[in-house]
């Protein structure tokens, strides 16, 4: 099956639940995120050998999302869009010139997240996720450049706070770590065949605001 359709399918049964519980509202929210990106990657040769570099990076995103608030249970439907991770590496032997790695992560995700009331107006939460996420890893070097994309199951975790300005706008601090799968570029060189691996995760600081009608 489609993993679109089947998160969509999930989504559809989710956001039903909710819609008959008691006390239901929607509502939109806006996030900004501080993405530290933990994107390691390994680079298998023709003879077995393996060398690990640090691609680690820190960029800015954000997220924007539609939910179903049901009394303490919140379910939503999140698109989460990142800058472009970068890093540039330095020569490695005597043959070889310095070089440069990137990774795109995007994603589109379901989320259930639980408020913990309080009687005041800050209400803790926390909350999972799972998703797809879109990967794009590049290696660029003098004499040319390789890519490779893939779509890979997400999921992610968090915690945080909201804080109600009004009855339905409240402002949000969160925390969440993600974990995005990984991409391979295969190929045949003169010694044989050879792969690169990227893998993408990360710890993500959100600031953002969600209205509820």
């Amino acid at each position: 099956m489609n993993k679109a359709l089947l998160l969509a399918g999930v989504a559809a049964c989710l956001f039903a639940a909710n819609a008959n519980a008691a006390e239901v509202k929607q509502y939109v929210s806006g996030k900004l995120n501080y993405s530290i990106m933990d994107n390691g990657m390994k680079d298998t040769d023709a003879d077995g050998s393996t060398e690990k570099a640090n691609t680690d990076d820190n960029v800015l995103g954000g997220s924007f999302a539609y939910g179903v608030k049901a009394d303490a249970v919140r379910t939503e439907l999140e698109l989460n869009l990142h800058q472009k991770a970068e890093k540039k590496h330095a020569a490695t032997g005597e043959d070889d010139g310095s070089w440069k790695s990137s990774l795109e992560n995007n994603s589109i995700m379901l989320n259930a997240y639980y408020d913990i009331e309080t009687g005041t107006k800050f209400t803790p939460y926390v909350g999972a996720g799972v998703g797809l996420a879109r990967l794009k890893a590049k290696i660029k070097q003098d004499d040319g450049s390789v890519s490779k994309s893939g779509t890979n199951f997400a999921w992610q975790v968090g915690a945080g706070v909201a804080y109600a300005v009004t009855d339905d706008l409240s402002v949000d601090l969160g925390y969440r770590y993600t974990d995005s799968g990984d991409v391979t570029k295969k190929g045949v060189s003169e010694d044989g065949a050879w792969k690169t691996k990227f893998d993408s995760s990360a710890h993500e600081i959100l600031l953002g605001a969600r209205y509820s009608f």
